[in-house]
Parts: C-alpha cells; sequence; structure tokens
C-alpha cells in the first residue's frame, strides 16, 4: 500500500510539470523518447568494444541479457498485468501519449529500462568511466523520461531496472563467455564473426536514427 501511495504521489508531482515547461517538455517527451537517444548511445559504446578480442564475448552476452530482459518483461504484462501507465489512467493531467505507446496500454514492468539496464551492467564492467555514464545514462536519459512523461509509475522502472540487472547477471554466469570465446577467440576470423553477431543490431539502430531526427525536426 506504501509503495502505491508512493507512486501515485510521485506521479501527481510530475504530471503537474509535464506540459507545462517548453524547454523541459522537447526534451523529455520529445528528444529523450526517440529510440535513437534512448538506447544507441548504451548500443555505440557496446559496440566500441568489438575490435578488442576480450570484450567481444561480452559484448554478445549483453545483446542476449538485453534480449532475456525484453522477454521477461513481456511475460510478465502476459501474466499478471493489469495496470494502466499513469497517463492512461485517468488520474493525472500528463499530455498525451502516442498512439503507438497508447496501444500498448500497460505499465508494469518497465521493459525500456531493464534493456538499457541490462546493457549498463556489462557496461560497467569496462571501468568506472562506462560505468558512470552507462548507469547515469540509464536512469536520467532512460529512465526519468518515462516517469516524467506519464508512461510508467516508479515502482514500474524499478522492477524494469531489476530485471534487467538479473539477466545480465544470469546470463554473465551461464557459461556462455567460454561457448562465444570459440567463436570470437580466433584472431583471423574474430572481426567477421563480430560483425555477423552485431550487424543487425546495428542496421536497427541505423534505420531509426533517419526516422528519429525527421521526427525531433518537425516536434
Amino acid at each position: 500500500m506504501h509503495l502505491l501511495v508512493l507512486d501515485h504521489r510521485i506521479s501527481l508531482a510530475m504530471s503537474s510539470v509535464a506540459g507545462h515547461a517548453p524547454g523541459l517538455d522537447w526534451l523529455m517527451l520529445e528528444a529523450l523518447q526517440t529510440d535513437l537517444l534512448k538506447l544507441l548511445p548504451l548500443v555505440a559504446l557496446l559496440l566500441s568494444g568489438a575490435r578488442d578480442r576480450h570484450l567481444r564475448p561480452d559484448t554478445g552476452i549483453a545483446l542476449l541479457a538485453a534480449t532475456l530482459a525484453l522477454a521477461t518483461c513481456a511475460l510478465a504484462q502476459r501474466v499478471g498485468g493489469d495496470r494502466l501507465r499513469p497517463a492512461l489512467s485517468g488520474l493525472y493531467d500528463f499530455p498525451s501519449l502516442p498512439l503507438a505507446v497508447q496501444a500498448d496500454r500497460l505499465s508494469f514492468p518497465s521493459d525500456t529500462a531493464a534493456a538499457a539496464f541490462a546493457l549498463a551492467a556489462f557496461l560497467a564492467g569496462r571501468g568506472r568511466g562506462s560505468a558512470c555514464f552507462a548507469f547515469g545514462w540509464s536512469l536520467f536519459a532512460v529512465a526519468l523520461p518515462r516517469l516524467y512523461g506519464g508512461y510508467h509509475y516508479a515502482s514500474d522502472l524499478v522492477a524494469g531496472a531489476a530485471i534487467g540487472l538479473l539477466s545480465s547477471r544470469l546470463l554473465a554466469s551461464a557459461g556462455l563467455k567460454q561457448v562465444l570465446n570459440l567463436r570470437f577467440g580466433d584472431e583471423r576470423g574474430a572481426t567477421a564473426a563480430a560483425g555477423e553477431f552485431l550487424l543487425f543490431v546495428f542496421a536497427f539502430e541505423l534505420a531509426r536514427l533517419f526516422a528519429d531526427a525527421r521526427m525531433l525536426a518537425g516536434a
């Protein structure tokens, strides 16, 4: 009960600001809601280590962890999800959500936060700088705008982040690194193998770049 009250108070506070501050609204409701700015920085940082053969297996496992986190969130919504997004609940005065988001009405848990924190968990292993950027971006550029726009309650985002971190932990301890080392460990074929593994993800992000840039230009 206390958690529901806290969720309500946070969403009520956010709805009192959202839609009334043009510059902040553009940043939170337009720019940081695009695929380009939500996850591309994390994916780009992840791909930047693909040329280091010691990081290649972790790169592959991170993408698998993000996929597992998304699938887990989808299953959670399908099995027990009946909580509407705050902006669709009728309890708050949030700006209207995009039509595509309105069609996906369920709020708990946040799959976007799950994917971001799954990637961030692996990036944190590359050093303090990568850890600060990855978790800072996941918190302030991914989770906070979802809260600000009425996409999710605070507990939805916490649950999504926990699913992402647990997914990364599970796959990191599952022995997959040794399997991927067999594929990526050979320097003669490692570059081609890494390209095969990551091409689809990179192509998707590149395609979204142009669509999001046009959307932001017209916002």
